[in-house]
């Protein structure tokens, strides 16, 4: 739909050890809570809360608590196929594990994600998309670039004082609600 396409989602409590395994599609997991041993390929990593991890197509992989650290891992994960080769190779390109700074605006677009799919109202395969591209976004981007490419934003105009080059938009406001009964053309609103 919009380079890729969402083949599951959904959060979980996990207490054993995912055995190594691999598929086809790329799979991101967000730790909630606890901590885990990550396998992937070659890699064994230790991830805690706040930290995503992206497994690649046909990469063996695995995930287990640690086992000195009792409490039960608590995961968001979303399987996804992508069919859009930039994206594909930007995805391919990052670190298996990445720490987010905003971990719960991450597990709010998952649990719109569920919540969407579940309801299934109109619209909704746009919609989920749209949060799966969110969290993308947010592994794909650093903080720094994030940051720049929201300063490059022109400041909001501030309603009133809005000028549209000679364009008085504030006048053109007011007549237009002290006039609304009346038919408004632009021939009109342009004296």
């Amino acid at each position: 739909m919009n380079g890729y396409d969402i083949l599951w989602c959904g959060k979980y409590s996990q207490d054993w050890e995912n055995k190594l395994h691999e598929h086809t599609f790329f799979q991101l997991v967000v730790v909630s809570e606890g901590e885990a041993i990550v396998q992937a390929g070659e890699e064994t990593l230790e991830a805690g809360a706040g930290d995503v991890l992206l497994f690649r197509p046909q990469t063996f992989h695995g995930i287990r608590p640690r086992e000195e650290k009792k409490g039960t891992l608590r995961l968001y994960d979303v399987k996804f196929d992508v069919n859009e080769a930039g994206l594909f190779q930007k995805l391919w390109e990052l670190p298996v594990q990445k720490h987010l700074e905003d971990v719960q605006t991450a597990k709010y677009y998952f649990n719109r994600i569920m919540a969407e799919s579940e309801k299934k109202l109109p619209f909704y395969m746009w919609t989920i998309s749209c949060y799966l591209w969110m969290i993308l976004l947010m592994i794909l981007r650093t903080q720094t670039q994030e940051r720049q490419a929201l300063s490059a934003l022109p400041e909001p105009e501030s309603g009133a004082a809005a000028q549209r080059g000679n364009i008085d938009i504030a006048g053109v406001e007011s007549y237009i609600q002290e006039n609304y009964i009346h038919n408004i053309t632009l021939d009109t609103l342009s004296q």
